[in-house]
């Protein structure tokens, strides 16, 4: 490898940049940044190439580690049943889980164009009413830098179905200690709303009939 990116520099006269793996006997694989600086003289010769190596074996081994829990992370956001979503400082969704586009009956993109509080959600309360900005979990969370729970509220898809949504939403932190954004977990509670209210329906029919009885 050495030799090749020698040539190549000589041939192209730019200078060269690689990493390479080094299995060494006993001690095992070992990582460098290499960089090979063609040299000419004041008439343009070439006539000589200066290099340095710089072992990166603990920072490749880092980064390893980085994307293994990267990608353990993001096989769990897309097999848990609730919906997850990322939404960035400015108020950008930027990223939704499988769970996430199917309680909000849309594709990864028609999500990922909206902002929080966009219009095309029609966001409600659960009896039809304006929901007021403030006590959005965007909003909340953005304010506090606390967590938010069980937050409710409908939106209706573009076919006019409506949803009942209940939310949980936390901050997001950057190695700073900043504040980026808000991850959100979202369940659509939709029929459990309509059991319930049916439930609640029986039980003052119930109370009627009772008390239509106790006045015979």
């Amino acid at each position: 490898m050495l030799h090749a990116n020698y040539s190549r520099g000589i041939e192209s006269g730019e200078p060269i940049a690689y990493e390479e793996d080094v299995n060494l006997p006993g001690v095992g694989h070992r990582y460098y940044y290499t960089t090979l600086a063609p040299v000419r003289d004041e008439a343009g010769r070439f006539y000589r190439i200066i290099g340095s190596t710089l072992e990166i074996t603990e920072r490749k081994q880092t980064e390893a580690t980085l994307r293994e829990t990267q990608e353990r992370l993001a096989s769990i956001i897309e097999t848990v049943p609730s919906g997850i979503t990322f939404v960035e400082r400015s108020g950008q969704i930027a990223f939704a889980n499988h769970a996430a586009e199917k309680i909000l009956g849309l594709t990864p993109s028609g999500i990922t164009d909206r902002v929080y509080n966009d219009l095309a959600w029609k966001i409600t309360t659960i009896n039809g009413e304006a929901f007021p900005n403030e006590q959005l979990p965007f909003v909340r969370v953005m304010q506090t830098n606390e967590p938010v729970y069980d937050v409710e509220h409908a939106i209706e898809y573009p076919d006019g179905t409506r949803r009942i949504l209940s939310i949980n939403a936390a901050p997001l932190y950057d190695a700073h200690g900043d504040l980026f954004g808000m991850v959100a977990a979202m369940t659509d509670i939709t029929e459990r709303r309509r059991i319930e209210e049916e439930i609640r329906q029986l039980n003052v029919n119930l109370e009627q009939r009772i008390a239509e009885r106790t006045q015979e």
